[in-house]
């Protein structure tokens, strides 16, 4: 997971969405932390425990930010789109089609917005590990060796992880990875599958929505 510059304002707050991030929903957390300006994680760290959750978001000032990690570690994978330019409306467009062909009577699943306005769409997948990259122009898959930030993670200039359609209590349910997008994708360790078209790359932002 690549650094950017990161805090998190209500500690009380986080610790109680790190709990429902793990206990409810069964994701593995990893804390987010400060290191001379930019975020440090672990993915490796990931896990449910409730000892480790309570560790790391015990409701104190120096309580840190919320990193999900991707792939199989935690069963889910992201489609990442830029929401700025003319690519970002085609990347929208392939995201709209990809959620119509989603085989599942809900209507959409869970996504939120980055500090940089960039929409990540979240699935599960079970399946062969996939590699992380550009799938499609301007739409990044976030699976093996990727990890995201989750709400309420802010940066210092006010811009803050959100969830879409957060009711207070409940984050919408992830539907399956749609079969378009296992067909694009790379399996893990394999380069003899070509390359998706490329694209912009929306991964690791930092406060001002720049890349690294």
């Amino acid at each position: 997971m690549r650094g950017f510059s990161l805090v998190v304002e209500t500690p009380k707050i986080t610790s109680s969405f790190a709990v429902q991030y793990s206990e409810e929903y069964k994701w593995p957390l990893f804390p987010l932390k400060f290191e001379e300006g930019k975020l440090v994680g672990d993915p490796a760290q990931a896990t449910t425990a409730r000892s480790a959750i309570q560790s790391w978001w015990n409701g104190k000032s120096t309580c840190p930010g919320l990193g999900l990690p991707t792939g199989q570690r935690s069963g889910i994978v992201i489609l990442e789109a830029d929401r700025e330019g003319v690519e970002s409306l085609r990347a929208l467009e392939e995201v709209r089609k990809i959620l119509e062909e989603a085989d599942s009577d809900q209507p959409s699943t869970a996504y939120q917005f980055t500090p940089a306005r960039h929409m990540q769409v979240f699935f599960r997948y079970e399946g062969t590990p996939l590699a992380s990259g550009m799938i499609l122009r301007g739409v990044r898959l976030l699976a093996e060796g990727e990890a995201t930030a989750l709400y309420p993670t802010c940066f210092p200039n006010g811009g803050v992880y959100r969830w879409r359609d957060y009711d207070e209590t409940k984050i919408r349910p992830l539907l399956p990875l749609p079969a378009c997008i296992i067909r694009k994708a790379r399996p893990q360790g394999r380069e003899d599958i070509p390359e998706a078209v490329p694209g912009p790359n929306t991964s690791g932002q930092n406060e001002n929505g720049a890349n690294h």
